[in-house]
C-alpha cells in the first residue's frame, strides 16, 4: 500500500475511533515532518511507512517525535509488519493498516514529551488566549518565545496543557484576518487594519495541515504566498507598538504612582519576580534553576510575608551588593515587605543594613517600570483597587 492509501484509511479509522478529534497532517517538528498529529485528550504522532518506504530516517523522526507528542505510532503497510517492532521503542506503539481493516499490533504508552516545545506547535494569539485563561498579564508587546518562557515560569503544568489541547482542538484559520485585541490605538489607520501580529507569516501554512494538498493548485499557492507575505510585512509594520499603539489608556498613569515593596498596588507575581531578578539580575524566565527556590507566601490573617530558603543563596548580588554576608539582600526584602525595622547586632551593621535596604527599594522602582506589562498591571491595579484586592489575595492564597 501506498502513503496516499494507508493516510485515507488510518483518517477515517481514527475519526470513527474518537467522539471528538481534530487531525493536522505534515506538521513540521524539529528536523522531521510529522505525517499526522492527532488531538484528543493528548497530543498523538503517527508516522506512516509505506510499502515503499524505508527506515533510514527512522531513528531521526522518533527522536523529533518523543519531544513533542505525548504518544507516537508507527503506521505501516503489511510489507513492514513482521519488521518493525524491533526498530522502535517499547513505548512507541504499531498500527497495521490493510486494505480491509485496521489492526493495533501494539498500543503507545505515554512518553515525556517537552512542554515547551509543545506550546511551540501553537500560534502566539493562542498562547495569549491561555494567558487570558490563566489569569497571567497579557505580555501584550512579548514575542512568542517570550510568552512561552513565562507560561513554562508559571509552573502549571497541567493547566497549560490542558488548555495547549484546547486552542489546537479549537483552532480557528478566521484569526488571519482578526486584531489583536490586547493592542488599542486611537489612530484610524490601525482600528482599520486588519493586522494580525500574532500569526507569524511562515505560520499561516497551517491552514493548510488539515487539507488534501494535492488538490491545491497553483494559483491557490501564489494566492496563499501573497497573502503570507503581506501578513509579514504588516507584522513588521507594527513591530515596535509603543510607537504606533499602546493599551487603553488609564485614567492614572504610572508616571503619577509610587512603587515600593509591599505597597498595596503591587501585586505578588510582581514581587515574585522581583525575587529572581535581586538573586540573578534577569528576569524570572531567564534564571538558572536552584535546587531549593526561593518562593514568596503571604499569610492573609497576620498580613505576613515570607520567603523561603533565603539561607541557600549567596552571590555577590545578594551578599554585598544588596546585603551582608550573614544578612543578605532577601532577608533585607522580607523586612521591607513586612514593613519591619531592620536592627543589627552593632550600629554599623545596623546602617549597613538600612544602606542595602534604600538600594534594593531604588533598584525596584527602576526595575519594575522597565517593563510595559508590568507598567500596564501596576496601572491597572491602581485605577481598579476593588477589583485587584479580590484577584491578589485569591492568588497568593492559591500559592
Amino acid at each position: 500500500m501506498n502513503d496516499k492509501e494507508i493516510r485515507k484509511i488510518l483518517i477515517s479509522w481514527l475519526q470513527a475511533c474518537n467522539s471528538e478529534i481534530r487531525i493536522y497532517q505534515e506538521k513540521s517538528i524539529g528536523t522531521s515532518i510529522c505525517d499526522l498529529m492527532a488531538v484528543t485528550d493528548c497530543l498523538t504522532g503517527y508516522e506512516i511507512k509505506s510499502d515503499l518506504d524505508n527506515y533510514q530516517r527512522l531513528d531521526r523522526q522518533i527522536k523529533n517525535y518523543d519531544k513533542i507528542f505525548d504518544k507516537n505510532y508507527i503506521v505501516v503497510g503489511q510489507q513492514h509488519s513482521t519488521t518493525i517492532e524491533k526498530r522502535l521503542p517499547f513505548y512507541w506503539g504499531i498500527i497495521v493498516v490493510m486494505n480491509d481493516h485496521v489492526h493495533v499490533a501494539r498500543k503507545a504508552q505515554h512518553g515525556k514529551p517537552s512542554l515547551k516545545n509543545k506550546l511551540k506547535l501553537l500560534w502566539k494569539i493562542e498562547l495569549k488566549n491561555i494567558l487570558c485563561r490563566l489569569n497571567l498579564p497579557p505580555c501584550t508587546y512579548k514575542s512568542k518565545d517570550y510568552i512561552i518562557q513565562y507560561l513554562l515560569s508559571e509552573n502549571q503544568e497541567n493547566q497549560i496543557n490542558n488548555a495547549l489541547l484546547y486552542e489546537l482542538m479549537h483552532r480557528d484559520y478566521s484569526i488571519f484576518n482578526a486584531r489583536d485585541y490586547t493592542f488599542y490605538s486611537n489612530t484610524i489607520e490601525t482600528r482599520t487594519s486588519d493586522i494580525c501580529d500574532s500569526v507569524p507569516a511562515e505560520e499561516f501554512i497551517d491552514s493548510l495541515s488539515e487539507q488534501d494538498l494535492q488538490q491545491i493548485t497553483l494559483d491557490q499557492w501564489i494566492n496563499l504566498y501573497t497573502k503570507a507575505k503581506k501578513l509579514q510585512q504588516t507584522k513588521e509594520k507594527y513591530q515596535h507598538p509603543t510607537k504606533k499603539a499602546g493599551l487603553l489608556p488609564h485614567k492614572i498613569s504610572y508616571k503619577d504612582i509610587e512603587v515600593s515593596p509591599g505597597t498595596p498596588w503591587i501585586s505578588w507575581k510582581i514581587i515574585d519576580d522581583f525575587i529572581y531578578y535581586l538573586i540573578w539580575g534577569k528576569e524570572r524566565w531567564q534564571y538558572p534553576t536552584h535546587k531549593q527556590e526561593a518562593k514568596l507566601y503571604y499569610e492573609d490573617v497576620t498580613g505576613y510575608w515570607f520567603i523561603s530558603n533565603k539561607k541557600f543563596y549567596h552571590n555577590s548580588r545578594l551578599d554585598y551588593d544588596f546585603g551582608a554576608p550573614n544578612y543578605n539582600a532577601l532577608h533585607i526584602l522580607e523586612a521591607i515587605l513586612n514593613l519591619r525595622e531592620i536592627r543589627r547586632e552593632t550600629r554599623e551593621e545596623t546602617v549597613a543594613a538600612l544602606d542595602k535596604q534604600q538600594k534594593i527599594i531604588n533598584l525596584f522602582k527602576e526595575w519594575i517600570w522597565q517593563d510595559e506589562d508590568r507598567r500596564w498591571k501596576v496601572e491597572e491595579n491602581y485605577n481598579q483597587p476593588e477589583l485587584f484586592m479580590i484577584i491578589h489575595f485569591t492568588a497568593v492564597n492559591a500559592a
